[in-house]
């Protein structure tokens, strides 16, 4: 056993991009000779038996170790994790913007504004530090971080190739073109924008459709209350929000869509795009923060958003045919590329840095 790298988190759950990637991470450390255990604040129940409470780390901790902290929110965690006399490798998974939020949840305001501002403290306290994106490694070096790389996301592509809900499958394997969102139902992921859009594709291009947008709302209810206001005050049919589904209910829903689409303003990656490329979906997205980086050319990119041109287009990629084919075809190359990054290889390559810059081990 070389030694212990363990990882830090807020929260950690199977299924979202932070908890893949921290269960990833545990693995290849592990397959790399070192002892490695997650301590958190939070986890989904089925982790509860595998992690260990924050509070513990103190009674494991030695001199010879290198912690893997996990930043994406203020929290009490960073205030921990500051104090402490070992090693920090800061992975950066981008914070939202606070404004998003006001009158949404202000407590989420008041966490993303210290997280914002408790990051820039880090910068001379990590002996590393990196980014999910190169967007986000960029973020890093403006704050003053020494010594930046990019950790992409560990995105479980296998768990997706799994039988779909049949249920959900039946209930929207039809006739109508679906357009697809995936995300939580949060205010900067604009999906007010997305409504609008769906509506005017209603209205003037083709009544024979539905938009589904899943994902979970909970602590975030007045956003959800005023998304369904609008699509009430609009009268618009056939807008579909399931709201937190299964594994297997989500890949029914890729499974049986015509076009993803997503109308975010900020993403630190946006591995939804991905994995609709992985269903063969092409994916229509605006051109905003990490998410040009995440198409890497890949897909339709709205660089100005123009409701009557986007329906247009949303029409060109649902109907069969050269154009569709051609995406599909610039996305499977992009996906190949992603899926073979050496996820592995990137990770040992960071700790070795981290250990040679700081000592540990020696």
């Amino acid at each position: 056993m070389k030694g212990a790298v363990h990882q830090l988190v807020s929260s950690v759950r199977p299924g979202d991009a932070v908890g893949n990637t921290v269960l990833c991470t545990q693995k290849a450390l592990k397959k790399l000779g070192y002892e490695s255990e997650i301590y958190r604040e939070t986890c989904a129940p089925d982790l509860k038996d595998s992690t260990f409470p924050i509070e513990d780390y103190l009674k494991h901790r030695s001199g010879d170790q290198l912690l893997i902290f996990h930043y994406s929110i203020g929290s009490d965690l960073n205030r921990f994790v500051f104090t402490l006399d070992q090693p920090v490798v800061l992975c950066y998974h981008n914070i939202t913007p606070a404004h998003y939020f006001i009158d949404i949840n202000n407590h989420v305001v008041g966490q993303l504004y210290h997280g914002r501002k408790q990051l820039a403290c880090f910068a001379d306290r990590v002996c590393m530090a990196v980014g999910d994106s190169e967007y986000n490694r960029q973020e890093l070096d403006e704050l003053g971080f020494p010594c930046t790389a990019v950790l992409p996301l560990a995105i479980d592509f296998k768990s997706l190739d799994i039988v779909p809900d049949p249920v959900v499958k039946t209930a929207y394997d039809d006739h109508r073109y679906n357009f697809l969102f995936v995300g939580r139902i949060l205010p900067n992921k604009k999906i007010e924008d997305l409504i609008k859009l769906y509506t005017h594709y209603k209205k003037y291009v083709s009544h024979d459709s539905r938009l589904i947008i899943v994902g979970d709302w909970s602590g975030f209810e007045p956003y959800y209350q005023q998304l369904l206001r609008l699509v009430a005050e609009i009268d618009l049919p056939d807008v579909v929000m399931p709201g937190r589904v299964e594994l297997d209910q989500l890949v029914a829903f890729y499974s049986v869509a015509d076009v993803y689409v997503s109308m975010s303003e900020h993403e630190g990656f946006c591995a939804p795009l991905l994995e609709a490329m992985h269903f063969k979906v092409p994916v229509m997205a605006r051109a905003a923060a990490a998410v040009p980086e995440t198409m890497a050319g890949a897909g339709v990119l709205l660089c100005e958003l123009s409701y009557p041109e986007a329906a247009e287009m949303m029409h060109l990629l649902a109907e069969p045919g050269l154009f569709r084919d051609r995406i599909l075809e610039g996305q499977l190359e992009r996906l190949l590329k992603y899926k073979a990054i050496r996820f592995e290889a990137r990770l040992k390559n960071i700790i070795n840095k981290a250990l040679a810059y700081s000592g540990v081990g020696k």
